[in-house]
């Protein structure tokens, strides 16, 4: 079976804000569900109030088990109550490999791209390798490849990718360079990007 990936991301309450290890307390109670592997959070670098909670799963189908289970409701319980600030709350699905590096970096930065219409995902998947074997060959500063991405197991078409760096300033150095800028631009002529951060994430 595939490692599931889950992503949730709000603006953190004001009680998560004062002490960041309360989301530990969330990870303990899910970490009891059946398939659960691992956990990471933490505070998106722009601005330092939205919160990423990492989970993944041994399976897509087992997290959907857990869901059912009465430690979800728990879990939402717990979260509502003592993590999550007013605003959007986001959360989505992905099947993904090589995906540790990129999450245990010091930095990781997450962003979601939705294929344009007339091209396809193999064109979009083809070229996403393509990045990781010339970022991967380059020793770039900062860089810790490779990169991975997936499909949203909810929304077809929509993608994300995430990638590990020392600094989120590494990455935008990285990305105006004469080796990666040209490889930018062609992923940018298949997807759009639909949202981007950095975040240092913490292992639970």
């Amino acid at each position: 079976m595939s490692l599931c990936v889950e992503v949730a991301s709000f603006q953190a309450s004001d009680a998560l804000l004062s002490d960041p290890s309360l989301v530990k307390g969330a990870s303990d109670i899910i970490s009891k569900a059946e398939g659960f592997k691992s956990a990471y959070s933490g505070f998106q670098t722009e601005d330092g109030k939205t919160v990423y909670i990492v989970l993944v799963w041994e399976s897509y189908d087992l997290h959907e088990k857990a869901r059912a289970d009465p430690i979800y409701a728990e879990l939402g319980a717990q979260m509502k109550d003592t993590l999550i600030g007013p605003g959007p709350y986001s959360l989505e699905f992905t099947v993904m490999k090589d995906f540790t590096i990129s999450l245990e970096a010091p930095n990781t930065e997450i962003t979601y791209y939705k294929i344009k219409e007339g091209k396809t995902k193999e064109e979009l998947t083809s070229q996403f390798d393509n990045m990781n074997g010339i970022f991967g060959s380059q020793g770039f500063t900062g860089a810790h490849p490779p990169a991975a991405y997936g499909e949203l197991i909810e929304k077809p078409g929509t993608f994300l990718a995430i990638s590990g760096w020392d600094r989120a300033e590494d990455h935008a150095a990285v990305a105006g360079s004469e080796v990666a800028l040209p490889e930018i631009v062609k992923l940018l002529a298949l997807a759009d990007p639909i949202s981007s951060a950095h975040v240092s994430l913490t292992k639970h």
